[in-house]
């Protein structure tokens, strides 16, 4: 008989274990003790069979900004899987109709998620509300016009890891000027730098900042290194100028 329930802190290892089988991860012990305090397991429903974990949802307190600037609480639905011996029993509906139900019972007026699998969700009531755009830009072909280059001096390096609690202002600031943006906070931010993020740089503006990573490339001396920026994130158009014209 299947059960589903809210797991403790003694099922948090197997967790981890079913989210890397659903996902294909492999999750570091350094990287379990950054997302343990991240992980509210009130938040979540596992779903065991005798003493296997086969099913889980669960999701974070979020805030989403509304036009006008008001934000409302949102649920960022998150590690659902169900493990491939137990598809197709309903075992999943069951799963989010239980994590549905405690969103429900927060007040929490809206759930979110970024999908591995866009198309399984739209029967649980979630649609579309953006897309991921992937854009290469080639720096010897293009760069500002000199109309938007910004005086010298407005922008300074960082190792962003350092500046943890100042990124975290300026991204509160950030988000709630965007539609549709949500919160992130300074045990998010670390998170991501310190797991995601290995070869990091930033940059730092009083109204923005931007994170990137780069691979070197130096074919034969003819440089051809790719920068992957992760964040650019900008409260006032000079903020924005500024960062683009830096990286």
């Amino acid at each position: 008989m299947i059960e589903i329930r809210t797991p403790t802190p003694d099922d948090l290892e197997a967790m981890f274990r079913r989210d890397e089988d659903a996902f294909g991860d492999t999750v570091t012990p350094e990287q379990r003790d950054r997302w343990r305090p991240l992980l509210d397991l009130d938040r979540f429903r596992m779903a065991t069979d005798g003493s296997d974990l086969v099913g889980l949802a669960g999701s974070f307190a979020l805030e989403l900004t509304l036009p006008g600037g008001a934000t409302v609480p949102m649920a960022g639905t998150t590690w659902v899987s169900v493990a491939a011996t137990h598809r197709r029993r309903g075992l999943l509906r069951r799963l989010m109709g239980e994590l549905h139900a405690d969103i429900a019972a927060r007040g929490e007026p809206v759930a979110g998620l970024q999908a591995s699998e866009a198309a399984i969700y739209e029967r649980f009531g979630y649609g579309a509300a953006t897309r991921w755009r992937h854009v290469e830009i080639d720096r010897r072909r293009v760069g500002l016009a000199d109309r938007f280059r910004p005086e010298p001096g407005s922008v300074r390096l960082i190792d962003p890891v350092d500046e943890i609690d100042r990124l975290s202002e300026i991204y509160d600031r950030y988000r709630r000027l965007r539609v549709g943006e949500v919160s992130r906070s300074s045990a998010w931010t670390e998170m991501r730098l310190r797991a995601d993020l290995a070869n990091h740089r930033g940059a730092v503006h009083a109204d923005g900042f931007a994170i990137w990573s780069i691979t070197a490339d130096w074919n034969d001396f003819d440089a051809r290194h790719e920068l992957r920026l992760h964040d650019l994130v900008a409260c006032t158009p000079e903020a924005h100028a500024a960062l683009w014209d830096l990286v």
